[in-house]
């Protein structure tokens, strides 16, 4: 089985976990060097459906999404 967690918003990030196992959860600020930036994480659910083996995001069992938002 292989789960995947999205959140976007404050600090996004996405988070795989195959056969009960964490593969990867980094922020996506690692990969596009802004701090605290509200883009989608695509480049975090890449490389781990390429950690996975996997080869598209249809293999993925379970997919969670949550959104932040503040107020100013």
């Amino acid at each position: 089985m292989v789960a995947l967690r999205i959140h976007t918003g404050h600090d996004p990030t996405a988070a795989i976990v195959r056969d009960g196992k964490i593969i990867g959860d980094v922020p996506e600020e690692s990969f596009s060097r802004i701090k605290q930036s509200n883009n989608f994480p695509n480049k975090s659910i890449e490389l781990y459906l390429k950690m996975a083996d996997l080869e598209n995001i249809n293999e993925v069992d379970y997919i969670r999404y949550s959104s932040m938002t503040t107020s100013k």
